[in-house]
């Protein structure tokens, strides 16, 4: 019998097996037919394997939905690109050669220099107001939403708007503005100074909550040069022409790219690119702690979120 069933099996595998003769022989040979069936089976998965394979995907499934909904959320919080902003406190003499001696560590060369250590006191709670997307409400509309919908109470608008700042008159908001990038060179003129606060500032405050006028954005870092001459005098200038016009209580600094750092990773051993720590920065610091404005830079979470 087992001769007989090796022989069955042979005949259909033979290109005989294939022809007529062949579908005539599988109908005669129940052999064939088993193994055939056999075959089949083996590939064929079994019904609880389905259902776990379909309980596996619907539980990934669901945790992409979730990882999606939050990944939206973070994006929508990200979008707001937030700035970190730094009051200056103190300014402290420091000479890391006293403090090597006092730690019983060996002195390294560098360690000779004296230097100083700037003491800022940091706030992140602040929103731009991106005036340049054109798709956005209405300035009044955008300003009672702030007041009424959300726990924002500053932000930073990249000009003087006139619209923008009278919609937000009365909201309790505070608004910081920002001078032109190519209006630094002309504020260093005393008259330009005060006709600009008087056609700028004097008009919206105090009704709207002005707080900072920012001269410029990110110049030390894009320049060009001659803006980066300028920009400490330009400051000075419109501070003088701030109170000379009657108006109190805003302070001038501006806002910085983190470019300006030569390092940021770690944190602990960031410092300011080697020729601005002391021919641009240091003047600028000492301007800022005279009149108790904020040092100000501008992080961008988001991107440096998007590359993880």
């Amino acid at each position: 019998m087992h001769d007989m069933s090796a022989i069955l099996k042979e005949k259909c595998s033979s290109s005989f097996g294939r022809g007529v003769g062949g579908r005539v022989l599988q109908r005669m040979s129940p052999v064939c037919r088993s193994e055939d069936a056999r075959k089949v089976d083996r590939h064929r998965p079994a019904s609880d394997d389905i259902v776990r394979a379909s309980r596996l995907l619907d539980n990934e499934i669901r945790i992409l939905k979730e990882k999606i909904e939050e990944n939206q959320e973070k994006i929508k919080l990200n979008k707001h690109l937030p700035y970190l902003v730094g009051n200056l406190v103190d300014i402290l003499e420091m000479n890391p050669e006293d403090v090597a001696k006092e730690d019983g560590a060996n002195i390294d060369l560098n360690s000779q220099r004296k230097g100083k250590c700037v003491v800022l006191k940091m706030s992140t709670h602040q929103e731009r107001y991106p005036e340049y997307i054109n798709n956005l409400p209405p300035p009044a509309q955008v300003a009672q939403f702030f007041k009424d919908k959300t726990t924002i109470d500053r932000i930073k608008i990249f000009d003087v708007n006139p619209d923008i700042l009278r919609a937000f008159a009365g909201t309790g908001i505070f608004v910081a503005v920002t001078v032109p990038n190519g209006e630094i060179p002309n504020l260093v003129n005393i008259k330009y100074a005060r006709r600009w606060a008087g056609n700028n500032i004097k008009p919206f405050y105090p009704q709207t909550k002005i707080n900072y006028v920012l001269v410029g954005n990110e110049v030390l870092y894009w320049g060009p040069q001659n803006l980066i001459d300028n920009l400490v005098s330009a400051m000075r200038t419109l501070h003088i022409a701030l109170i000379r016009s009657g108006i109190q209580g805003v302070n001038v600094t501006m806002a910085h790219s983190l470019g300006i750092l030569e390092s940021s990773q770690p944190p602990s051993l960031a410092k300011f690119r080697s020729g601005w720590d002391k021919g641009d920065l240091a003047p600028m610091v000492q301007f800022l702690q005279e009149t108790k404005s904020p040092f100000m830079v501008n992080p961008y979470p988001y991107f440096g979120y998007s590359l993880e």
